[in-house]
């Protein structure tokens, strides 16, 4: 088999966002490069900037430092939009949006708080997760209701579970 290499990068892009540091930001990024405690992604992202001051090629960078085209190119731009330490750091994301609310999880503490169903001597978590989409019409996952029930350190399973009564 031939596997031909084709780079594909845009030399306008390359233009666009050319990268001159200076010697103030070049010492920060070396300091960053070499202190051991520095995470992976912004230790790519620091020496993509240091290999973009030295005029290195796109191709060149790929593969020292072994990351994508889009890598390199989305550094240089957040240096030139944001600065140096938009350039390394991300912003914060926010994340997915909590399923289990304050007020649903209050509703499952009080009911593992209450008497078993009957028949049954204690609660379990399954039991817990059906009684909570059966009487509430609110689905939650086992994992979920373990994970709050822990988190309460409640034992449904026990003959007190753990809130207090005052």
């Amino acid at each position: 088999m031939n596997f031909i290499s084709v780079d594909h990068h845009n030399s306008s892009m390359a233009e666009k966002y050319t990268i001159e540091l200076d010697d103030e930001q070049v010492a920060f990024l070396k300091k960053v490069t070499t202190s051991g405690e520095t995470k992976a992604r912004i230790m790519k992202r620091a020496l993509i900037l240091l290999a973009c001051n030295k005029g290195k090629a796109y191709a060149e960078i790929m593969d020292i430092i072994d990351v994508s085209e889009s890598t390199i190119t989305n550094t240089k731009r957040n240096f030139h939009e944001l600065g140096l330490e938009g350039a390394l750091y991300e912003k914060p994301r926010p994340g997915q949006p909590r399923k289990i609310t304050k007020n649903i999880e209050a509703k499952l503490i009080a009911l593992a708080c209450e008497e078993p169903p009957e028949g049954r001597n204690a609660w379990t978590i399954s039991l817990l997760k059906e009684e909570m989409d059966t009487r509430f019409s609110f689905e939650i996952g086992w994992g979920s209701v373990q994970r709050k029930v822990a988190d309460n350190e409640l034992k449904p399973w026990k003959k007190k579970c753990g809130a207090s009564h005052i």
